[in-house]
């Protein structure tokens, strides 16, 4: 006499919210363990799920470096090849923006740049931005403390204007300044 089957709670894919059933293999039922351990109903579910939905500031470096050419554009050099962005914008990967310099030459660059004064870009992300600033409008229209929802709103109305939109990239900026240059004193 066959052995009863066990019941089988009802399970959800992660992504979609579809049931999960057990799967027939060449007529077989799936083992009810890699049943139990499945959290998606199909690969296409898992690939959309696992996608980040922020891009990070590694990512936007990396797909300048596959840009890079074959030695420095202002010395010649072969070696330590960094991908620098001409308008400090590191989300703005155009072909024009993206330029081949050493890392001698890279650095020579932003000290320069400190030594001139110019101002460092914080690249936030705007979805990011958006998320944060939903919140703030959930708390300052569900709470009771009148401190908390002046809190929230103030960080709404300073936070507009703060941040300014970067055209073409849907990128918010979050300006900030370069610390100051270390002074060096020779004895």
């Amino acid at each position: 006499m066959p052995m009863p089957q066990k019941p089988v709670p009802a399970r959800f894919c992660r992504h979609c919210g579809k049931p999960l059933a057990r799967k027939r293999i060449n007529g077989r039922l799936e083992d009810r363990k890699v049943f139990l351990s499945r959290v998606y109903c199909d690969r296409v579910c898992m690939a959309f799920h696992m996608q980040k939905p922020i891009v990070t500031k590694a990512a936007y470096h990396w797909r300048a470096r596959r840009m890079l050419g074959p030695a420095c554009e202002r010395c010649g050099g072969t070696d330590h090849l960094h991908a620098h962005h001409r308008n400090h914008d590191v989300t703005d990967n155009r072909k024009e923006n993206i330029e081949t310099i050493c890392r001698d030459c890279h650095t020579k660059e932003h000290i320069s740049d400190r030594r001139r004064g110019a101002k460092a870009v914080s690249v936030v992300p705007r979805n990011l931005l958006v998320r944060v600033r939903d919140v703030l409008e959930r708390v300052r229209a569900t709470s009771t403390d009148p401190a908390l929802r002046r809190l929230a709103n103030d960080a709404i109305t300073s936070s507009k204007a703060l941040w300014r939109p970067v055209p073409e990239t849907g990128i918010q900026r979050l300006p900030y300044e370069f610390p100051p240059a270390p002074v060096r004193r020779h004895r």
